[in-house]
């Protein structure tokens, strides 16, 4: 492993790299996940959009099939 080198021990400086590419790649994970669930969140809501629209046209023909037959 890691040793001294000019009288300074490497093993922390190794560890201490180690962990912080670790947390650097917990975060970079942490990032990727966040964006996917944006994204899903992102599709749920436009498919809530959609569903809405077809529910309102729904009622509107509905609506108007239902004043053609009272008229």
């Amino acid at each position: 492993m890691a040793g001294k080198f000019g009288g300074v021990d490497l093993t922390n400086l190794t560890q201490t790299g180690l962990n912080a590419w670790r947390e650097a790649d917990a975060l970079k994970q942490a990032q990727e996940m966040a964006a996917i669930e944006h994204q899903e969140g992102e599709n749920a809501i436009a498919g809530a959009k959609v569903n809405l629209q077809h529910n309102q046209m729904r009622r509107y023909n509905d609506g108007q099939k239902a004043m053609g037959q009272l008229g």
